[in-house]
Parts: structure tokens; sequence; C-alpha cells
């Protein structure tokens, strides 16, 4: 399959930190690029898992227990409640590196990579997750390694690098065709899908996107399926099948709101409101478009913000 230019046959990758200071986001479908930060066996972590972390945590002695059991009380939160995860995230750091654990230590940058990505600060957000790269490599953490490597790439696809994100994409899912379980290759052929769409490679964005749904059922990885079922669904808005692409679509937006995703919700609406404004029903797009005009501000997602208002904007002209 089309690959971008450079990609290494070996897994050695190597790193420029720079952003695009200059970045215009194109107001189109929003294709949901899945952050691999969860696929560790489950898609969801049941709130009295979380429970018990803290009551660890609240009986912990030393700062490398706390430190790992944070890094695991910011992963377990991620979805729900994203300023907690980001500070719990930035203990851990810094008890991991005062203790000298290094394995917490590279995947709460991972972490905080994963929150700066989603405010739109990709500049702090490329340091961190170059960061947590050359320390996953260092504590020879190949799984952690390939989860890395799939953030970098959305780095590189949300500032219009979309080559340089095929070569991180694929570099990712060849570890974790390795040391992986269906829920993280799934990520990777989710990712691969939406940006080989982006270059204009539609068949194998839509046999990428298939196989990512399919892996993540298989992986019973709930929030993966949303995203699978929303990228199938503007598969659809794009041959201007829109009645197939709203059944996608909605049953995206159940999934998350049954998991309280919040982050993701925003996408869903934004996704539905598009449909229905290509079908000419205007007051059903722009109730849609409020919807998720309110979350992303809930959340703090300077991007779906920006969007959002753009595409109210047009309506309204």
């Amino acid at each position: 399959y089309p690959v971008g230019k450079g990609v290494e046959s070996q897994v050695v990758f190597h790193f420029n930190v720079y952003i695009e200071t200059e970045y215009t986001l194109q107001m189109k479908a929003t294709y949901y690029l899945i952050l691999f930060l969860y696929c560790l066996g489950v898609s969801r972590v049941p709130a009295q898992s979380t429970d018990s972390l803290f009551q660890l945590l609240s009986t912990s002695k030393t700062d490398s227990a706390k430190a790992y059991l944070l890094v695991q009380i910011s992963k377990s939160i991620y979805a729900s409640d994203l300023e907690n995860s980001y500070k719990y995230a930035q203990e851990a750091h810094d008890l991991a590196k005062a203790s000298n654990q290094w394995q917490p230590y590279a995947e709460s940058f991972n972490i905080m990579g994963v929150y700066n990505d989603s405010k739109g600060n990709y500049l702090p957000s490329m340091q961190q997750f170059t960061e947590g790269l050359a320390w996953s490599r260092k504590v020879g953490d190949s799984l952690l390694v390939s989860k890395i490597l799939n953030n970098i790439g959305l780095i590189y696809k949300n500032t219009g690098r979309l080559e340089k994100a095929v070569d991180s994409y694929l570099l990712s899912l060849k570890i974790a065709e390795q040391f992986g379980t269906s829920g993280d290759i799934a990520v990777c052929h989710n990712n691969l899908g939406i940006v080989y769409k982006q270059l204009g490679y539609t068949e194998y964005s839509k046999k990428y996107n298939q196989k990512a749904y399919l892996k993540f059922k298989e992986a019973n990885n709930q929030r993966g399926m949303s995203a699978a079922l929303n990228n199938i669904g503007l598969t659809f808005k794009d041959s201007g099948d829109y009645d197939s692409a709203l059944f996608y679509l909605k049953r995206s937006l159940e999934l998350k709101q049954q998991i309280n995703y919040k982050k993701g919700l925003t996408t869903s609406l934004y996704n539905i409101g598009l449909v229905y404004s290509k079908r000419g029903l205007y007051l059903e797009a722009m109730k849609y478009y409020d919807k998720a005009l309110a979350n992303a501000q809930e959340v703090g997602s300077k991007t779906h913000i920006a969007e959002v208002q753009a595409m109210k904007g047009d309506l309204y002209m």
C-alpha cells in the first residue's frame, strides 16, 4: 500500500521538534483519530476500580508506588475528567523522577502530550511525546513506543504533514502487530484509514476503517468502535448516502454517551450537524452544532470550538 516518504524498515525514528506556526483549520467533516493512550486491554475503567486506586494511593508510603498509581488513575479518568487526569500525570511525573522510576516517568510524558494535543498546544505536546518516546525505549516498553509513535502521527496530521503522519502510523502498526492486542492494532488501522482518505487513497481508507471496526469489536473496545463507526459514517457522507451516514454517526454518538466520553461527543455532534446541513435541513443542523459547541467549550477543545463556530457562521451567511 502507499506509504509516506522515508519510511524506515526498522523501528527507528528520529523527530525534529518543529510545529508549523501557521496552520489553517479546514472546515469539513471531522474524522476521528485516536490518541493511543488507553489500549491496555480494557476500553473503560469501572468506577469501583478507580476508587480502589485512590484507596491504594492514600495508603501508599513510597514515592515510587505513588507514581505508578497516579499514572493508572490518570489514564482511568482521562475520558471523563481531562483536567484532573493531567494534574495526576504531572504529579506522577515528578514523583517518578524523584524516585528513579522510569516506567511511570515515560508514561506520564505520553499522558501530558495527549492533554496538550487536545488543547491545540502542539509544540509542548510534540516535546512531551518525543521525551516519552526516548524514555519508553530506554525502559524497553515496545508497546508504549508504539502508542507514542501513533500520537506523534496525530500531531503531524493536525499540523498538515500527512506523509509524516503515515510514516509514524506505519511504524506504530508494525510494533503493535508484534506486541499489541487487537485494540492496539485497531487504533493504527483507524488512523491510517483517515490519513489515507485525506491523501486521496479512498480504497485504502475504506479498507482500514472496516479493519478498525472489526478489531475494536473483537477487543470489546466501545470507544474505539464509536470512532470507527464515525469514520464509516463519513465515508457514506462523502458518497452522498446521507441516510446511511446518519445511521452510523448516530450509533457512534450513542456509544459515546453510554460510556460518558465527553471529549468524543463533540466530533459526533459536529458531523451529524454537517450531514443535516448537506441535506438542507439547516435548523436540525444548527441544533447539533449548538450541542457540539457547548460540549467543546466544556472540555476546552480549542480546535473543535473554532471548527463548530465556523460552520455555524456558514449557516448564517
